[in-house]
């Protein structure tokens, strides 16, 4: 119910949920039950509370990383390796690591990730005979909606058909 102070309306009545109105301050800062998918400070306060404080999960589960492969012509992506099948991650979530588990030979990497066929995020990564050990990269991704399909596409500078194996780190956003 507003209040009226020497002329002045003050509306302290709380926003609805998820408000898109953007109209009032009360919009603006949003509802405590706002989600983390709400531009209100409220949505965007808790979308930073899940990201520090709901454990990250890890895919593959205690299984081997996923093979991705080149093109066997330097530079070119080769073709779509299914890294998160359709319907498995029943609860909205976002990438935020990825661990280069193995590279086939030495040389630059360029690795894509896509939802269908929408590119969220691209990383590089080398292999030498100094740096062949396990790599972990931050790759952060938009919020991906429930049961979306991840796939990925290789490219290296060898003129071969190289590979990596790689798994993503992830939170989930219930």
């Amino acid at each position: 119910m507003p209040l009226r102070a020497r002329g002045v309306i003050v509306d302290l009545s709380v926003a609805p949920i998820n408000s898109g109105a953007n109209v009032l301050v009360k919009d603006v800062i949003g509802n405590r039950e706002d989600d983390n998918d709400s531009t209100t400070l409220a949505g965007r306060i808790r979308d930073q509370w899940e990201e520090t404080h709901v454990g990250q999960l890890v895919y593959p589960v205690l299984a081997q990383a996923i093979l991705v492969t080149s093109s066997i012509t330097a530079w070119t992506l080769g073709a779509y390796a299914t890294i998160i099948p359709v319907d498995t991650i029943i609860s909205d979530f976002h990438i935020h690591h990825i661990c280069i588990c193995s590279a086939s030979e030495n040389g630059a990497y360029e690795l894509r990730l896509y939802r269908g066929t929408e590119r969220l995020a691209m990383i590089t990564f080398t292999r030498t005979d100094k740096k062949d050990d396990v790599e972990g990269l931050d790759i952060y991704t938009p919020h991906t909606v429930a049961n979306s399909q991840i796939r990925a596409k290789l490219a290296s500078s060898n003129a071969a058909q190289d590979t990596a194996r790689i798994s993503l780190w992830y939170h989930l956003h219930e």
